[in-house]
């Protein structure tokens, strides 16, 4: 997903506005969509009365996870104009950069899109514990309202803050509560539990929380019983928003009830590019897309020491029957299940 512009098109785009935008359009139907944020960056570089290439080219470049380009994009578009992917992706920048005070605003422009404030417990609870402030990051949890998108996820954040100051023994009916209700995330809440047991010095409730695991995941499991951390562990802002705008990604797909949510994904992988969850999430809107090629491309990306390694190849296992490509398919079958 690295976008190279060719010398002949930037000149060509210099030339003639309305060619060039012609060509991004092209380059956006074919799935090149690096290339139309180039292309669309260019005019909105070269046009400024006209805030509908920075939008467009904000739009792709958000889903070709071209971040730095949609965020020097931002300032070219009214606030109330940004769309929700785009404001999502200023208020995780702002999380990364531990700048609290400048995500908050971004979660209610007034726009007409969708209201992010019940966003507001999440970033105010991990900018308080990052700040070694345990009354405040808990009274802000205590804000999420149980019918907001936030509430199913609520005792997830609250088993994690209080792993956070290394409070074992409060967090673990909420970390068992949220093992309960994690559905298709369980194998990934169980080891960011895990790891936050395991550094706040209590290896029983560690090994306590990967009971029960399949054996798919043995060998992330074991590393968890030998006392060594899984690399799952949610111990900040950006790592939390990671895992919560995947949750809802994947919410998102399964309804099925409006476009594949891939900027969404998108930031999500912005907020913590160590976490395969999005990733591999990503390769299947792809795949619904008719991206396979750049679906697997994706998923040769993640590590194969990464603990959810056994999630990453049972997707490229779908990937390629759909494709009837079986022979790959049953190569990677074989790998997963020799693996120890």
């Amino acid at each position: 997903l690295i976008f190279a512009p060719a010398p002949a098109a930037a000149s060509f785009g210099a030339a003639d506005p309305s060619l060039t935008y012609v060509e991004a359009r092209a380059a956006a139907i074919n799935g090149e969509h690096a290339r139309a944020a180039q292309l669309l960056a260019t005019l909105a570089d070269a046009q400024p009365g006209q805030p509908q290439f920075a939008q467009q080219a904000l739009t792709e470049a958000i889903g070709a996870g071209q971040m730095d380009l949609a965020l020097n994009l931002m300032g070219k578009i009214p606030a109330a104009k940004l769309s929700t992917d785009a404001r999502l992706l200023l208020v995780t920048d702002a999380v990364k950069r531990h700048q609290a005070a400048r995500a908050l605003p971004w979660l209610n422009t007034g726009a007409s899109n969708a209201d992010l404030t019940f966003l507001a417990p999440l970033v105010n609870a991990w900018d308080a514990a990052e700040r070694s402030d345990e009354a405040k990051a808990i009274a802000a949890l205590a804000q999420i309202q149980p019918r907001s998108l936030l509430g199913p996820l609520r005792d997830e954040e609250q088993a994690l803050i209080l792993l956070k100051f290394k409070k074992a023994a409060e967090a673990e009916p909420y970390a068992r509560r949220a093992i309960g209700v994690a559905g298709a995330r369980e194998a990934h809440v169980r080891l960011a539990m895990a790891d936050g047991f395991l550094a706040a010095g209590d290896r029983a409730r560690a090994a306590a929380m990967v009971e029960g695991m399949t054996s798919d995941s043995a060998a992330a499991r074991q590393r968890i019983l030998s006392g060594r951390p899984s690399g799952e562990a949610i111990d900040t802002g950006a790592k939390a928003m990671s895992a919560v705008l995947t949750a809802f990604g994947a919410e998102l797909t399964r309804l099925g009830r409006s476009a594949p949510p891939v900027g969404l994904v998108q930031v999500a992988r912005y907020a913590n590019p160590a976490n395969s969850s999005p990733t591999a999430l990503l390769a299947l809107l792809y795949d619904s897309q008719g991206r396979s090629d750049e679906a697997l491309a994706l998923l040769s990306t993640i590590s194969q020491n990464d603990a959810l390694i056994s999630q990453v190849r049972d997707v490229q296992v779908r990937i390629l029957t759909n494709k009837k490509r079986y022979n790959e398919a049953y190569a990677i079958a074989t790998t997963a299940a020799q693996a120890p």
